[in-house]
């Protein structure tokens, strides 16, 4: 009884607060003039459509589709690809097998994997050059190496950005993001 006596009692002194907002009458009060008595222009402006509103004529009814007039703006194009997409290239026109291994794609024990199994990269032949575009994750500086036939480790021979490796070669360096 006392829980409903005090959110009674919050009420009503928030209620008058409230009703009295706005006009004399309690009401809110619209005025989209400026002080100089031109008028806003609206914020949006909905597209115009075209046809007779049919479905598929580019009407606004049902399924159509707004026309767009010439804003003077030239179509902007799909949106760029994330910041982590990224794609490997190899060329080698004796290659087998193309793998791409690196801090990226670690087995559980911490080292990097070295097998499909594991979880290398697999790139796609596409005559004599090797690509694959995948997102890299997460989003920080990754080395990594080809695999080639899967024995032969390389760094990536396009990327002039490499650091040495502990085994007296060299690892490229990739920054995502």
């Amino acid at each position: 009884m006392r829980a409903s006596f005090g959110v009674l009692v919050g009420l009503s002194c928030v209620l008058p607060a409230v009703v009295g907002c706005g006009d004399d009458g309690g009401g809110f009060v619209v005025d989209a003039e400026v002080p100089d008595g031109s008028m806003r222009p609206p914020p949006y402006r909905p597209p115009r459509c075209g046809g007779d509103a049919g479905v598929g004529d580019g009407g606004c009814g049902e399924g159509g589709v707004p026309v767009e007039e010439d804003a003077g703006m030239p179509d902007a194009g799909p949106p760029p690809p994330p910041c982590n997409e990224h794609t490997f290239e190899y060329v080698n026109a004796t290659a087998t097998t193309v793998w791409v291994a690196g801090s990226f794609n670690l087995r559980p024990d911490g080292e990097w994997a070295s097998t499909p199994a594991e979880g290398v990269l697999e790139l796609e032949r596409m005559g004599d050059t090797w690509t694959l575009t995948t997102l890299i994750e997460p989003i920080e500086r990754h080395l990594y190496k080809f695999i080639v036939d899967g024995t032969t480790w390389i760094a990536d021979p396009s990327n002039p950005v490499t650091e040495p490796d502990p085994f007296g070669g060299f690892n490229s360096v990739l920054d995502v993001c």
